[in-house]
């Protein structure tokens, strides 16, 4: 057992924040006994298109209505990544982004440290940025406009991406462009992810990992699949951006649960 600081930076730890909140009240001691919170996780990510690995080299694949088109693009953000205990209270990493894209490995391993010890049934992750930080002004690590994920104070971050060519595009150069933002009332293309990981056991200091595998294809197909003739571009807030994200949720499964 550890002796801390009521302030747990970014990790919302139920628990250890009632017995913060009754120390507080009570006006006693500044301190309070917290569990240890000294494990790592480790989410490893490969990106997929169907039964095929995501190559952004001019590898052409196919969409459910038989289109060919290729990637050269494929960024998301992910937060608020959530850990369930098996009796359903939950440890939260709040208020941190992560940007993956193919195009850089180390951003497909999302390592988190100050996590409790204990076992997990659940996983949970939101895909985009939250309306809070859409208003927020300059932003800087993941967050930054550098990384082409931003479109206006108005409109606010693009919350994932894919680029490429399909040869039925009507697009310049047969381009496909999908940058999927929107953050305001029906508008908001934020989603949760919620994973199963049985058997999932961090431990004090060790790492622990979650292999996850995201289908690209699952942008453009299950109903209403996608066809690149009428629909190739879209990069603004809007109905196409909810049907895009109500689609890339969907694209997420576990792999293996278990140190890597």
């Amino acid at each position: 057992m550890l002796y801390r600081s009521v302030c747990i930076p970014r990790i919302i730890f139920l628990p250890a924040m009632l017995l913060v909140i009754f120390a507080a009240c009570s006006k006693q001691k500044k301190t309070t006994i917290i569990t240890e919170q000294n494990a790592t996780l480790q989410l490893n990510i490969s990106h997929v298109v169907g039964a095929r690995p995501l190559s952004l080299s001019g590898v052409s694949y196919q969409n459910e209505v038989g289109e060919a088109y290729t990637i050269s693009a494929f960024k998301y953000y992910i937060g608020n990544v959530t850990l369930y205990y098996p009796d359903e209270k939950s440890v939260t990493v709040a208020d941190t982004y992560f940007l993956v894209s193919e195009d850089s490995a180390a951003s497909k391993k999302i390592i988190i440290n100050g996590l409790p010890a204990g076992n997990f049934s659940r996983l949970s992750f939101r895909i985009g940025v939250d309306s809070a930080r859409n208003n927020s002004g300059a932003q800087s690590g993941a967050l930054d406009p550098v990384y082409g994920m931003f479109w206006t104070w108005n409109s606010g971050y693009i919350m994932a991406k894919v680029e490429g060519n399909s040869p039925v595009s009507m697009q310049p150069d047969h381009q496909l462009q999908f940058h999927i933002g929107g953050y305001v009332g029906a508008q908001n293309v934020v989603r949760t992810v919620m994973l199963d990981v049985p058997g999932l056991v961090l431990r004090s200091n060790e790492a622990n990992g979650v292999s996850l595998v995201a289908d690209v294809s699952k942008w453009f197909s299950g109903p209403d699949p996608v066809s690149f003739k009428t629909l190739s571009s879209w990069m603004t807030p809007g109905p196409v951006s909810v049907m895009m994200a109500d689609k890339y949720k969907r694209m997420f499964s576990v792999v293996k649960v278990g140190n890597q």
